[in-house]
């Protein structure tokens, strides 16, 4: 059971409450999330090996101080429905460098003893720290810490599966393509050199994984609610620990733990491809279920935790008692067993860990000497992916995934993991399609982006043209989407060159591969002045994606499809606070004694060009504008590049009528 009492002192540098102070670096522009969080700081001039902070408010040893809002862990399952909340920490636990893992490990030690729940997660790169002979592999440079855990002082939450849902925002947010740190002819190279380590002899499996990054523009809560709906896992987790956020989609166990004291491990060993075709789908579970190659890396698994468990367990009592089941997930099917023991007494956090992390299904086998290989071979340290995302609670019971695929994501950088078993008749090839299929838990549910520039071609002549291609540039930059400008203006002039210098209305599209396509229809004609109405829904000034133009136009497509039922020509949002936005294809600005006024960004609006244009020259100002501003307006103007500067007005009987939100 995992409390044991008397245990030693703690050794521990205490620390305040501020910002994490650990940051991984990253090339390029970044999407910051603003919220704030706790810094965790050590004794003056020196790293601590430990970090113990407690949260909220200073205050006497025992007493919660203000309520967290940041940190939290969530351990989701959404196969069958409902999720475990942690919220509003009183302490935290990390540890950032080998020598502070011990005295981490008796602080989660004495925190349960003394009636304290305990969630949060352990990076792969503990496990080099743990096996003393593995302690020279550990990776120098790592930007996550070995563990973090947060301490609370009373129980979970335990929601059903509709209020788990709701725990999510149904927000805008955007994600890049995932980009593979090895491609094809890297990964045989590597490939290459596990298969000699088979054939001498050293070892006989090894999980050989590879990283991919991305970039998140919006909140990482969104990023999960949007992949969680597609995920259909058992044993999925949300970690924010104030300084990034574990994403994890994981349908493995790494072990659970009964307050009868009965271990259960269920290692996860063998992949087959889902298939839109019943018939076909059906041939590939059986397929995946009578393959002997799946079935020998999954018993080669099987018997490494089962010596791993004989270090805990009671004499006899490990068992297995399901070998080689399938389950099957969205996008894969997968072969897991179950092995199973019962716990000896005195069986506390750091000798569980000690004897299982990490687990067998992600290293190799021998696992000692299949993480020194694979050290050798992968270029980046694993982090999260590959450790353990969990909680222990103090009546001895505890629950761990094998954090695969799982994202980690820190101010708006993303990188994931992807890997697969090699043994000796495995094949380069098929071992890498493997590991690009293991990322269709992120890149199926993406939402692909399409960047879109409106410009007027008129007379020969193309108004704006360079501030339109500035912001398609800077927002490209901070999408993470590659743009050329030379391939930009090639393609507008393309689109153009019949010769006809007829007025145009050109349509630039970048795509997230940075592929470029124009149109160029016949610019249209429209009567002045614009009717408008104020749409019934409201913009979210903070969305990130408010500042690019993209062809993520459901809002305006359904606002302006309203607007045009009722007669109008365009729909006005206000945002969350009531304050005047942009409309669905034009800035608004108004006039009052003599002078122009236009919403600011912070208000929601897209940067239009032409907004940019009379900004810079003078002719128009900043100011946060309201429904009381609209109605007592000297003139009303709706505009944007392709249209300029065209006189509206209200329609309906009423000036402005302010419509209340759904």
């Amino acid at each position: 059971m995992i409390p044991v009492r008397g245990n030693s002192a703690m050794v521990a540098a205490p620390g305040q409450c501020g910002r994490d102070s650990v940051r991984r670096p990253s090339p390029g522009s970044r999407i910051r999330d603003d919220r704030p969080s706790m810094r965790l700081t050590p004794d003056a001039g020196r790293t601590a090996p430990i970090i113990i902070a407690r949260c909220g408010s200073a205050g006497a040893e025992g007493r919660t101080g203000a309520v967290d809002t940041g940190r939290c862990v969530v351990l989701d399952d959404t196969l069958n429905g409902g999720a475990t909340v942690f919220r509003n920490p009183s302490r935290i636990i990390v540890a950032m460098e080998p020598d502070g893992v011990p005295a981490a490990l008796s602080a989660m030690q004495r925190a349960l003893d003394s009636g304290h729940h305990l969630a949060g997660y352990l990076s792969y790169e503990l496990g080099y720290v743990l096996e003393p002979c593995l302690k020279r592999w550990l990776p120098p440079v790592r930007t996550v810490p070995l563990l973090w855990f947060a301490q609370f002082d009373g129980p979970p939450a335990r929601l059903d599966a509709a209020r788990a849902a709701a725990l999510w925002p149904c927000e805008r947010m955007y994600a890049t393509p995932a980009t593979f740190e090895w491609d094809r002819a890297t990964y045989r190279e590597r490939f290459g050199s596990v298969m000699e380590s088979i054939r001498a002899g050293d070892i006989y499996q090894a999980n050989l994984s590879m990283r991919a990054g991305f970039r998140l523009a919006g909140n990482p809560r969104a990023l999960y609610g949007r992949l969680r709906r597609h995920a259909g896992v058992p044993y999925g987790a949300f970690v924010d620990d104030g300084a990034r956020q574990l994403l994890s989609f994981s349908p493995e166990l790494f072990f659970g733990i009964d307050v009868q004291g009965t271990i259960t491990t269920r290692p996860m060993k063998g992949t087959a491809r889902r298939d839109p075709d019943d018939a076909k789908d059906r041939e590939l579970r059986e397929g995946l279920c009578t393959s002997a190659k799946n079935r020998a890396e999954n018993l080669m698994i099987v018997d490494l935790l089962r010596n791993d468990l004989g270090r805990l367990a009671r004499t006899g009592s490990v068992e297995v008692p399901e070998l080689y089941a399938i389950e099957t997930y969205p996008t894969v099917h997968q072969m897991t067993s179950t092995v199973r023991a019962t716990l000896a007494p005195a069986c506390g956090v750091a000798r569980i860990l000690r004897a299982l992390f990490p687990c067998g299904s992600v290293t190799g086998a021998p696992k000692i000497r299949a993480m020194r290989i694979i050290r050798d071979l992968e270029t980046s340290p694993r982090g999260a992916y590959c450790g353990a995302i969990g909680m222990f609670a103090p009546d001895g019971s505890a629950r761990f995934n094998v954090a695969i695929r799982t994202l980690t994501i820190t101010d708006g950088e993303g990188e994931l993991g992807v890997g697969g078993a090699v043994v000796a008749d495995s094949e380069a090839d098929q071992e890498y399609d493997e590991c690009l299929l293991k990322a269709g838990y992120f890149e199926g549910p993406r939402r692909p982006i399409a960047l879109l520039e409106t410009m007027a071609y008129t007379a020969g002549t193309w108004p704006r043209r360079h501030r339109h291609l500035q912001r398609m540039r800077d927002s490209a930059e901070a999408l993470g989407i590659p743009f050329d400008m030379s391939g930009a203006t090639t393609t507008l002039d393309t689109a153009v060159a019949s010769g006809d210098t007829a007025d145009r209305r050109v349509r630039l599209r970048l795509h997230e591969n940075g592929r470029f396509e124009a149109e160029a229809p016949a610019m249209p004609v429209h009567a002045a002045p614009l009717k408008f109405l104020v749409s019934l829904q409201r913009v979210r000034s903070a969305d990130p994606l408010n500042r690019h133009k993209t062809d993520w136009r459901d809002l305006c497509r359904e606002a302006l499809a309203w607007a045009n039922a009722q007669g109008a020509d365009e729909a006005i949002f206000l945002n969350e606070r009531g304050e005047v936005s942009e409309g669905t294809y034009t800035n608004i600005f108004i006039e009052r004694n003599r002078r122009l006024f236009t919403p600011p960004l912070s208000s929601g609006p897209l940067p239009g060009c032409l907004r940019a244009e009379l900004l810079a020259s003078g002719r128009c100002e900043e100011a946060v504008l309201t429904m009381a501003d609209l109605q007592h307006a000297d003139r009303i103007y709706l505009g944007n590049s392709l249209r300029g500067l065209v006189r509206a007005e209200p329609w309906g009987p009423e000036r402005v009528v302010e419509h209340q939100v759904r």
